[in-house]
C-alpha cells in the first residue's frame, strides 16, 4: 500500500483495538463495580441507586462549564448523597446542638423534610411553586406541538395514487386536542374531542411509585367519564424529582406527541435544572418564616 508523503506508518489502515486498550476497559469496569458496591453498602449516600426508572440530570463538562453554576452543581451532588447542610447533618457533624426544623420545629430535619415534607412549606405554597415552574417547562414544547396539530388543514381520507389523492369517503375533520394539568378529578377541564392529561409529581424520588399508584386511583373515575362522553382520554403520570432526577414517563409523553429529538432533549434537561433550582431556593429559604413566589424560573406558556 502506497503511503502518502508525511503520513505515519499505518496511515489509512483500520486500527484494531490492542491489548492495552482492552485491559484499560476491564480495569475501568472493575473500578466502577467496586464503587457501586461501596455505594450500595452505604444506606444514605447510596440510596439514589434504588430509585427505579429514574434518569439523572446531565452533568457533562459542557453543562458544568456553561450552564450550571458552581453552587447549583454542589447542591446537586450534596442532595443526591444527602450530605447537604441540613439541621440533621449539622448536628450529626457536631456543628449544631439542634436538628429541629427552623420552620415547623420538628426534629430530624433532613433534606427530605425540607424539600418535600415540611407542613409550613406546604401551607405556604413552596412546593406548589416548584411544581408549577417544572410544569411550565414540560408544557412548553407540548403546547407548541398541539398548536401545530390544531392549526393544520383538515385532510381527506384518501389513497395516494400516482401522486394524487383520490377518495370517495369524504373529508375527515381532525379533532381538536387540548391539554390540561388536572390536580383533582372533580374539577375537570375537558377539551371537545380529545383530552391529554398530565399529572405531574415533583417531590421525593423515593416515593415516585407510591404517588403514581395513588394518583392513578384518583383519575380512574374521570377516565371512565371521559370515555362515556364519547371523548378520547390520555393520562400521563409524569415524575420529576426534587433532586433533578426524572422518570422515563417524562420522555414518554414527548415521544407520544412526536416532538423532535432536539426539543425533547432540551426540555428534559431544562425540567431537571428547574426542579433543582426550585429545590435549592427552598433549601436556602429554610430559615425564612415568610415566602414569596414572585420570582419565576420558567416562563408561563400560552394556552392552546
Amino acid at each position: 500500500m502506497e503511503n502518502k508523503e508525511g503520513a505515519g506508518v499505518g496511515f489509512g489502515a483500520k486500527k484494531k483495538e490492542g491489548t492495552r486498550e482492552s485491559l484499560v476497559k476491564v480495569i475501568q469496569s472493575l473500578k466502577e463495580k467496586e464503587l457501586l458496591l461501596a455505594l450500595y453498602d452505604k444506606s444514605v449516600q447510596g440510596r439514589f441507586l434504588t430509585w427505579e426508572n429514574t434518569m439523572q440530570l446531565d452533568t457533562g463538562w459542557q453543562n458544568l462549564l456553561f450552564t450550571l453554576s458552581t453552587e447549583l452543581t454542589k447542591f446537586n451532588l450534596n442532595a443526591i448523597h444527602d450530605v447537604a447542610r441540613t439541621p440533621n447533618n449539622l448536628k450529626l457533624w457536631n456543628y449544631s446542638s439542634s436538628n429541629n426544623c427552623p420552620l415547623c420545629g420538628r426534629r430530624q430535619c433532613n433534606l427530605k423534610h425540607i424539600l418535600t415534607c415540611c407542613p409550613v412549606s406546604l401551607r405556604q405554597g413552596r412546593y406548589n411553586w416548584r411544581h408549577d415552574q417544572v410544569l411550565r417547562v414540560i408544557v412548553e414544547p407540548i403546547v407548541e406541538k398541539l398548536r401545530e396539530l390544531n392549526s393544520s388543514t383538515p385532510k381527506t381520507q384518501v389513497e395516494k395514487k400516482r401522486g394524487k389523492y383520490q377518495s370517495d369517503k369524504g373529508v375527515y375533520k381532525k379533532p381538536k386536542v387540548s391539554l390540561r394539568d388536572l390536580t383533582s378529578w372533580n374539577r375537570p377541564m375537558i377539551g371537545k374531542w380529545r383530552v391529554i392529561m398530565i399529572e405531574l409529581t415533583c417531590g421525593n424520588e423515593e416515593n415516585f411509585e407510591d404517588q403514581k399508584a395513588l394518583k392513578l386511583k384518583r383519575y380512574k373515575q374521570l377516565l371512565v367519564e371521559i370515555e362515556t362522553a364519547g371523548w378520547k382520554g390520555d393520562l400521563f403520570m409524569v415524575e420529576v424529582g426534587c433532586r433533578g432526577f426524572y422518570q422515563d414517563t417524562l420522555p414518554r409523553i414527548f415521544n407520544f406527541l412526536n416532538i423532535p429529538r432536539a426539543k425533547k432533549k432540551r426540555a428534559l434537561y431544562k425540567a431537571a435544572v428547574v426542579a433543582l433550582k426550585g429545590s435549592y431556593t427552598i433549601l436556602l429559604s429554610r430559615y425564612n418564616k415568610t415566602w414569596s413566589d414572585n420570582w419565576q424560573l420558567a416562563e408561563r406558556p400560552g394556552t392552546v
